[in-house]
């Protein structure tokens, strides 16, 4: 009698690990199939597709502006001492990465840079995402000014980044006359962010779970037998229900996910915190014009335009009012700041495009004709600029 129960028992136990064991294979197996699915309806199994791609901006040569994202989505990082990344080396018809990390364009020095006249830092826009090498903001000054000039832009980048890539770039002694720093988006952007703050970098919750992960990584080859069993377990048996359940909570309470999104950028709620990002801008930008002069080089801060507070056309765009938001609660500061510290070398440029040209590929980003323009003006600018004596 107790055989036959204990028999029982193990059996209904055996079962109902079964079912759970095959619905937890059975969401996984689903989640791949519709995936790649997904990939061979559209033609790009493997590949992603950015949106972008299909914008009017690009109506001229569609194919070549699909190429160009392709080639943007394979690019790879490295770390760097001291700016956190930089791009690995890159040869595509669209985009042209040398050996230290820097965009190249047409006729643009070598990578020992001893003829450098010209260097631009900031952030993707200066680096130029969505454009081919030579429709660069930097390609561009090149081709008016005649002057060799190189791109050290870099995706994410925020103006501390900027400092000390500037200050990397001094302990190499190039020939160096003219440095611009176009930027302000970014800072804004990144450190209106609840979980990082006005003094880190775009990844640096990312850099903490790497470190975290190796952390565990480490300590996972020291756990007891049991403890790895049991992880095992949730591999086999719980994971992948644990994430479906999470994502039909999530479906069933919009308004708590909606609210959690809203509280990830803050600065449109916390006038302290729009003022601080502000204040770091402009710091980071009198830091680098101080030791600029200390080595008898021109240094020009520009602030980088933005969609949100621009009469140029995004009816094509897709934007986000949150972020918005967060541009309409700093860069007031940032242009009241400027405009109290008198500097001359320091130039406002959200008013650079006119209300008839497209020339925004999302909130910040341009396409070759917006860096044209940013281009001649900053130019024009250079060319009537007398420096403080």
């Amino acid at each position: 009698m107790k055989s036959g129960w204990l028999k029982l028992l193990f059996i209904n136990i055996g079962l109902t690990l079964g079912i759970v064991f095959s619905l937890n294979f059975l969401i996984a197996l689903v989640d791949f199939v519709v995936s790649m699915a997904d990939a061979a309806l559209s033609g790009t199994a493997g590949v992603e597709v950015d949106p972008r791609a299909s914008l009017r901006n690009y109506s001229d040569n569609p194919d070549l502006a699909l190429q160009h994202f392709q080639e943007f989505e394979a690019l790879e990082t490295e770390y760097q001492s001291f700016v956190a990344w930089s791009r690995r080396p890159f040869a595509g018809p669209t985009i042209t990465i040398n050996e230290v990390g820097d965009r190249v364009h047409t006729g643009a020095p070598a990578v020992t840079q001893s003829d450098t006249d010209v260097y631009f830092f900031g952030g993707s826009t200066v680096w130029g995402t969505g454009v081919l090498d030579d429709q660069t903001i930097p390609a561009y000054f090149q081709d008016l000014s005649q002057l060799a000039t190189t791109n050290k832009g870099e995706t994410a980048y925020v103006s501390r980044q900027s400092l000390n890539s500037f200050i990397n770039l001094l302990a190499s002694n190039p020939n160096l006359d003219t440095v611009v720093f176009y930027e302000g988006v970014n800072d804004v952007q990144y450190h209106c962010r609840a979980d990082i703050g006005a003094f880190d970098h775009a990844r640096t919750t990312r850099f903490q779970q790497a470190i975290a992960a190796d952390s565990e990584e480490t300590a996972d080859r020291l756990l007891s037998p049991t403890a790895k069993f049991l992880s095992y377990l949730d591999v086999l048996f719980l994971r992948e229900i644990r994430r479906v359940a999470v994502d039909i909570g999530e479906a069933f309470a919009p308004e708590r996910e909606a609210e959690r999104i809203d509280k990830s950028l803050i600065c449109d709620d916390s006038p302290e915190l729009a003022e601080q990002v502000a204040q770091s801008l402009l710091l980071h930008w009198e830091t680098a014009h101080q030791i600029a002069q200390a080595r008898g080089v021109q240094l020009i801060a520009v602030l980088q335009p933005v969609s949100y507070l621009d009469d140029s056309p995004v009816d094509h765009l897709e934007l986000d009012a949150e972020l918005g938001k967060q541009y309409e609660a700093v860069y007031p500061i940032v242009q009241q700041l400027v405009e109290a510290s008198d500097q001359p070398w320091i130039w406002d440029y959200t008013d650079v495009f006119d209300a008839n040209e497209y020339v925004y590929i999302d909130f910040c980003h341009l396409s070759g004709n917006g860096n044209r323009l940013v281009a001649e003006r900053l130019h024009r600018d250079l060319q009537q600029f007398v420096p403080p004596s």
